[in-house]
């Protein structure tokens, strides 16, 4: 998979369109902006376009048929990096609820991950507040 041309500036900007918006399933919770920003960066689907969810209930529906993060990451071709590695268009993995959803993002740039949740919404992140456990994933190795 190779990214388009200004990836990383089509990145940003469609970042800052995200930031303000309503937390949304299915539009702007955490893994549709991974999957809408995956798309931006390489100019087509990356993740399964199968794998859609409308609530709460059905994107834990979708995690449990992955059966991990972790697994479909690498099974789409995601090499796994440590944090301090992380760079513009890098999944961010971070420890999840207790219900088993992931915590995730996409790196923006090397500092910052745009990621989302209910009480939030999408918003910007340090790469310098992940948690050791903290996985990335890079999908053009």
């Amino acid at each position: 998979m190779n990214r388009v041309p200004n990836w990383d500036v089509k990145l940003v900007r469609w970042a800052e369109t995200q930031f303000g918006e309503p937390f949304e399933w299915g539009r702007t919770d955490c893994g549709s902006l991974i999957r809408s920003g995956l798309r931006l960066i390489f100019g087509q689907p990356v993740l399964d376009e199968g794998l859609r969810y409308k609530d709460e209930e059905s994107a834990v529906g979708v995690i449990r048929t992955l059966g991990s993060v972790a697994g479909y990451f690498t099974q789409l071709g995601g090499v796994k990096l440590i944090p301090t590695r992380a760079a513009g268009g890098d999944i961010v993995v971070r420890p999840g609820r207790d219900d088993g959803l992931p915590r995730m993002g996409l790196m923006l740039h090397p500092t910052g991950f745009i990621t989302s949740d209910p009480v939030n919404g999408p918003h910007m992140v340090s790469k310098y507040q992940l948690p050791n456990r903290a996985r990335i994933y890079r999908m053009d190795g």
